[in-house]
C-alpha cells in the first residue's frame, strides 16, 4: 500500500512480499506467466486537479514499460480531471488547469492508451479512470454505488494468457542417415 498525503486512504494492491515507494500515489504490479506476454497492472490516485508531479511519473513509468512490445497495460483509479468530458473527448467550460489536462490526454495518446469509462463516478464527472491499451478486450465496463463519495468502476478483461508459439525445429535422426 503507498499513501504520499492522507492516512488510512489510498491505493492498494495485496502482494505476497512488502513493496516500498516514497513518490507518488501509484504502484504498478508486472504479471508474468511463463510463455506468455506480460500483463502491468497500475493502480493510481491523484488527489490534486492540479497535481502535475505524478502525471510525470505516470509518464515516466509508461516509457518504462513500453519497450516491453504486445505487453497488456490497466492503468485505473481517481485521476481526478472533472474538467474533461470523456464523452465528447473536449474540455468543459471554465476547467481550470487546461493545461494539466491536455498533458493527460496527449500522454494517453502517446502510449497508445483508451479511456473505458464513460459513466459519471463523482457528482456527475468522470474521476474514475480505466486506460487501457486493449480495449477490445474489455468484455464490460459498469459503474456500481460505492461506499465512499466516489462509485465504483466494475471492469471485467478477456486476459487468457496467449502462449508464444514456438516454430517447430528440426531434429536430425542420425540412426537413420546413409
Amino acid at each position: 500500500m503507498l499513501r504520499k498525503r492522507r492516512k488510512n486512504l489510498g491505493v492498494h494492491f495485496f502482494l505476497p512480499h512488502p513493496v516500498e515507494v516514497d513518490q507518488a500515489e501509484m504502484i504498478w504490479v508486472k504479471v508474468s506467466v511463463k510463455g506468455c506476454r506480460s500483463l502491468y497492472i497500475c493502480s493510481c490516485y491523484r488527489p490534486e486537479t492540479g497535481d502535475v508531479e505524478l502525471l510525470d511519473t505516470f509518464n515516466t513509468s509508461l516509457e518504462r514499460i513500453a519497450g516491453a512490445a504486445n505487453n497488456m497495460v490497466i492503468a485505473g483509479g481517481d485521476f481526478n480531471f472533472p474538467g474533461w468530458d470523456w464523452q465528447g473527448n473536449t474540455l468543459k467550460p471554465k476547467t481550470q488547469f487546461v493545461a494539466v489536462h491536455h498533458r493527460f490526454r496527449d500522454i494517453i495518446h502517446n502510449f497508445g492508451l483508451t479511456q473505458i469509462v464513460s459513466q459519471p463516478t463523482r457528482q456527475g464527472n468522470i474521476l474514475d479512470l480505466i486506460v487501457t491499451n486493449r480495449p477490445n478486450q474489455v468484455n464490460r465496463t459498469q459503474v456500481l454505488q460505492g461506499i465512499s463519495d466516489h462509485n465504483v468502476v466494475y471492469t471485467e478483461f478477456d486476459v487468457n494468457p496467449m502462449r508464444k508459439k514456438q516454430s517447430p525445429r528440426k531434429i536430425p535422426l542420425m540412426h537413420k542417415a546413409d
